[in-house]
């Protein structure tokens, strides 16, 4: 699931990169590497926060717990 959070965080990167773009410019030749290495790091940078957002919340609803001591 933290993957899917990334490839969601990275998806809406490039698109609000691509808008930017064509409001202010237009597209041109070559903004195809901009928009990649925008959802590239709009994917890695997060992903720290999204594995352990993940993994709060199956905690937070009983899906992770302590093991039993001594088995």
């Amino acid at each position: 699931m933290p993957t899917v959070f990334g490839y969601t965080t990275g998806g809406l990167a490039a698109g609000v990169m691509l808008w930017w773009l064509h409001t202010t410019r237009g597209i041109q030749d070559h903004d195809e590497w901009l928009v990649a290495g925008v959802a590239v790091l709009g994917a890695l940078l997060p992903y720290r926060f999204h594995k352990a957002f993940w993994i709060w919340l199956l905690w937070a609803t009983g899906w992770v717990f302590k093991d039993e001591a001594g088995g």
